[in-house]
């Protein structure tokens, strides 16, 4: 079920990939896992993997050229973010995003989308430390996954065990 994340200016839901049969009523949807879009909603892409290699993860530019984009329309309407879950990768982008374009500090937008749509979000340990290191102040670099293990994001090295077996959120790929 999306959950509702913010509303100023326009609505900004976040959550799981789009059921085919009752599809989000928002006309621009934020995907980042490949769907079919919809007719006559907006569909912007970017294809993330869940993963603890930060090879595979976007670069800041490519990121903040996607935002752009995305920006341009759901500036004005409201917007749908999902991945499959919408747990990590759409979290990811969504938190980019209300930095850049909403005016929140990055550990405020994190914590709005665990308050919003649950503590799982940003479980995958590498996204949460992109988003610090990269748009934190030195105060917002340490954090703590939701197993309580702590992290500072410019020293962070993925690893397997940053995600312990959760039947809540499964395997990271």
């Amino acid at each position: 079920m999306p959950s509702l994340i913010h509303t100023d200016p326009n609505p900004i839901r976040l959550g799981p990939a789009p059921d085919p049969y009752t599809p989000p009523y928002e006309s621009v949807w934020v995907s980042f896992i490949p769907v079919e879009p919809d007719p006559g909603v907006i569909h912007h892409t970017l294809v993330m993997h869940d993963t603890l290699e930060p090879e595979r993860m976007p670069t800041r530019a490519g990121i903040e050229a996607f935002l752009d984009r995305v920006h341009r329309d759901a500036v004005s309407r409201p917007s749908y973010w999902h991945c499959f879950a919408g747990i990590n990768r759409s979290a990811f982008g969504l938190a980019a995003y209300l930095y850049r374009f909403r005016g929140m500090r990055i550990s405020e937008a994190i914590a709005t989308l665990r308050e919003r749509r649950g503590r799982m979000i940003l479980s995958n340990s590498l996204f949460e430390a992109r988003l610090r290191g990269w748009y934190g102040a030195p105060a917002e670099h340490e954090f703590a996954n939701p197993w309580g293990q702590r992290f500072h994001a410019l020293d962070y090295v993925p690893s397997a065990e940053d995600v312990p077996d959760d039947p809540l959120i499964g395997s990271v790929d």
